[in-house]
């Protein structure tokens, strides 16, 4: 890996931000997220990945800042079984996310989200509604609708 610069970073910052205020938001929250090690590695390159999807250029500068084993390969291969195996840390720390974003009076949108959930598990609801609901649930928080999308068949993920 090349030793790389705050200037770099700050190319890789306005090129996101030039592609869309809110990729840059939901990228600068998905950094944060990992350097608080709210998530880990494999979620992290999972949202980066959801989050520059058709923007090839910024996965590529993307890249640049992290070991070669955390790259995010091209064509992505994130679609087999292997990669996509979830662990229960991964759902407690979604979980802890969507509990942390709705504190205080704002508690009700998690408990509609648990509630979802338990509808889901019970196949009251089954997982285009899962998804439709979310997508509807989680409005203006666009990292919490990525972060959902790990969880669900690829074929279902919401795209913004």
């Amino acid at each position: 890996m090349k030793k790389r610069t705050w200037g770099d970073a700050l190319a890789l910052l306005t090129a996101v931000k030039q592609k869309s205020m809110e990729k840059y938001e939901s990228f600068v929250q998905i950094v944060l997220d990992f350097k608080a090690e709210n998530i880990d590695t494999r979620v992290y390159k999972l949202r980066v990945y959801e989050l520059f999807k058709g923007h090839e250029d910024l996965i590529l500068r993307f890249n640049t800042f992290v070991p070669t084993e955390y790259e995010i390969k091209l064509p992505l291969d994130h679609d087999n079984d292997e990669s996509r195996r979830l662990e229960i840390k991964d759902a407690l720390s979604f979980l802890k996310k969507v509990k942390d974003t709705f504190p205080g009076k704002n508690r009700k949108k998690y408990a509609e989200f648990l509630k979802l959930m338990k509808d889901f598990k019970a196949c009251r609801i089954d997982t285009s509604g899962v998804a439709e609901r979310v997508k509807g649930l989680f409005k203006g928080h666009t990292d919490l609708i990525l972060g959902f999308n790990i969880f669900l068949p690829k074929t279902y993920g919401n795209t913004l």
